[in-house]
């Protein structure tokens, strides 16, 4: 933990990404949770990216109070494991979804490895109406739909659901 402080007091270190296994698997939710909410209050103008097998919907998902009769034992502990990933993934700006696919790979893509993973702007998601339509990161560089987010979406609407990053006057992919 130290030596992760130690370098994102560099100024040259623009923050720090989360990712290998699963950051929101439940045995990491607690540690994972504790850190992110340290580096934000110690560094709250460094980037936070979270990688995850989970997709927007699986972790935004409120109907999962719905489902928690399959859990009758465990209720209270499910549902302190989907919130933790909920606040987590709240305090990222940056979260890329989804599962990686051997067979989507795709070594043309920014920042993900196959076709059905996006690289979602969790704050201006957050900002809009409906949090249910991700505000892609540098949307001009993610070329599968997944039909979610733009299947009836006039092109007009989708350069709007495209914003800069951290208040930049640039998008995020400008060189």
């Amino acid at each position: 933990k130290q030596e992760i402080f130690t370098e994102l007091s560099k100024d040259y270190i623009s923050g720090i990404t989360f990712s290998g296994g699963d950051p929101l698997h439940e045995n990491n939710l607690n540690e994972v949770l504790l850190l992110i909410q340290e580096i934000r209050t110690s560094y709250p103008d460094k980037t936070i990216w979270l990688y995850t097998g989970y997709t927007w919907d699986q972790i935004m998902d409120y109907s999962f109070y719905d489902s928690m009769s399959k859990f009758p034992n465990n209720t209270f502990e499910y549902a302190d494991i989907e919130i933790k990933r909920r606040v987590i993934a709240k305090e990222c700006d940056v979260l890329v979804d989804g599962e990686y696919i051997d067979e989507q790979k795709d070594l043309t893509l920014k920042w993900r490895g196959s076709n059905n993973q996006r690289v979602i702007d969790v704050q201006a998601t957050l900002a809009q109406d409906d949090i249910t339509v991700p505000v892609l990161h540098c949307g001009d560089h993610d070329d599968i739909p997944m039909g979610r987010e733009t299947a009836t979406a006039p092109v007009a609407d989708i350069e709007e659901n495209i914003v800069n990053f951290k208040g930049s006057s640039r998008k995020c992919c400008d060189a």
